[in-house]
């Protein structure tokens, strides 16, 4: 299982980094992101890759190897 980094800042604009696995972005992502698709009629597009691959996307997340 891959697993990505993103660094954001907090509220007072301090450096956050946080890993995810691959898992912990389908559980916080896949509800949402299944619903965008299917409201922009893009059923076809629906996966488990392509979902990871938007969500890396959208937060600028970099692969931890």
């Amino acid at each position: 299982m891959k697993h990505y980094k993103i660094i954001y800042p907090n509220e007072h604009g301090e450096r956050i980094e946080e890993t995810l696995s691959e898992q912990d972005i389908l559980d916080y992502y896949w509800d949402y992101w299944y619903e965008q698709m299917v409201r922009v009629d893009k059923r076809h597009l629906i996966s488990i890759k392509n979902c990871i691959d938007d969500w890396v996307i959208v937060h600028w997340a970099a692969e931890v190897t």
